[in-house]
């Protein structure tokens, strides 16, 4: 089992006197609520299957902040971190092992680096801190804010506590509407009929409890605002890259099948990134064009074809975002910063935004409203895009993600302390 390094003076005094005491393993069970630097798993763990060993965890790695205890320790054999996977499953652990590890409810579930049995190689197998305070953060925005939030979660300074309300997927949200949307729907304050989920990204089981669960160890929410315009169906926000995926990536791809098919890829294109993202006055010209071309099909089509009939842009201004970021602090309880997104850049770093003046208007709205913002796109300034970006220009390299990462780690510090 697992127990704490250290022991405190006038415990091991105790203990010299009453060595039964300890043998029936009384002063392990009493200790296991103390929450040590270091905690070592003892021999003889036990063989769960291939590579797969298991030992038991402290007390306080097993409460109700357990989750965000267990991202502050790392699993290291003798002196030597394990960068191998830190949740894996057990199928991984058991048929792959060389590392591979995961926390369960009241056990830890581990692979040798070489997959050789623990209980025998001589070596030592720990968890230890490796971050002092770790922050509970729920990122609200895409995959340019989860990646590095995720970085940071790996390195043991943020847990990613959003995962509590049971997605498989990161729930990916693009305005303020739709981060205030997402929350409502999370805490049972606003119902996204079943039909449209997928296009609002929340197309997954939220846990009985889930939400109670985020805020309770949640402890900074950090915001991407990547438009100055939402898309709005039915008084429900949609979500852009989900409503992309349903619409215009087919056209696009029965496009490239055939040219008798060109035109409508290219009414998918006009109707998308004209009609709705930059919310051109001809729109509903766009969508006649669109559904002209459509073939009628199943329920989803029709469907389709209504969001396509009936889908509006809202633009979003300093007045709403502002009252936006107020209403999540005071739903969550918490502290929230805002970031700038850029979509793409060009070659020499330099970032491409619509319109070109948002990443202006969204610093100069923070900092005329005392709100905390940081603009990611200065890193790509700071250290280049052929270093900071992939071949598409748009997202994080992953051998950059740890500089994404250290620079979003001390921007959430930031928030955290300038409420506290």
């Amino acid at each position: 089992m697992l127990e704490s390094i250290t022991t405190p003076p006038a415990w091991r005094r105790l203990l010299r006197g009453n060595q039964d005491w300890w043998r029936k393993g009384l002063f392990r069970r009493r200790n296991t609520g103390v929450a040590a630097e270091t905690v070592r798993l003892q021999r003889p763990f036990k063989r769960r299957g291939g590579h797969s060993w298991t030992g038991a965890i402290p007390d306080f790695l097993c409460n109700d902040t357990a989750t965000k205890n267990r991202v502050a320790f790392r699993f290291f054999e003798g002196d030597v971190l394990v960068t191998a996977c830190s949740n894996a499953g057990h199928d991984e652990i058991a048929t792959l092992g060389g590392g591979r590890h995961a926390f369960w409810t009241d056990l830890f579930c581990f692979s040798t680096t070489d997959n050789s049995d623990p209980n025998t190689n001589g070596r030592s197998y720990e968890l230890r801190r490796t971050w002092r305070d770790t922050v509970g953060l729920w990122p609200l925005g895409g995959c340019t804010i989860y990646d590095p939030a995720y970085e940071l979660e790996k390195a043991g300074r943020a847990y990613v506590c959003a995962r509590e309300t049971g997605f498989d997927e990161s729930p990916y949200s693009h305005t303020i509407g739709e981060h205030l949307q997402q929350i409502d729907y999370l805490r049972g304050a606003f119902d996204i009929p079943t039909a449209l989920r997928p296009f609002c990204n929340v197309d997954f089981n939220v846990r009985p409890g889930g939400f109670e669960a985020v805020v309770r160890d949640l402890d900074a929410v950090i915001i991407e605002e990547c438009s100055d315009v939402e898309i709005v169906f039915r008084g429900v926000v949609l979500n852009r890259n989900r409503l992309a995926d349903g619409i215009v990536a087919p056209a696009i791809e029965a496009g490239r099948q055939g040219r008798e098919n060109k035109p409508l890829a290219a009414a998918a294109y006009s109707w998308y990134f004209e009609g709705l993202l930059k919310a051109s006055a001809r729109r509903e010209e766009f969508a006649g064009e669109l559904l002209a071309l459509m073939p009628h099909g199943n329920e989803r089509d029709e469907l389709l074809r209504e969001i396509i009939r009936n889908a509006e842009p809202r633009r979003i201004g300093s007045a709403a975002l502002v009252d936006g970021v107020h209403r999540i602090e005071a739903v969550l309880g918490k502290p929230a910063g805002v970031l700038t997104h850029t979509q793409n850049y060009r070659a020499d770093g330099r970032p491409i935004g619509w319109p070109r003046t948002l990443h202006d208007e969204i610093m100069e709205t923070c900092r005329a409203n005392g709100i905390p913002f940081m603009h990611p796109c200065e890193l790509v300034e700071r250290h280049g895009a052929k270093v900071a970006l992939k071949d598409d220009l748009s997202h994080w390299r992953d051998d950059f993600m740890p500089v994404v990462a250290e620079a979003i780690g001390t921007f959430v510090g930031e928030v955290v302390g300038q409420k506290r």
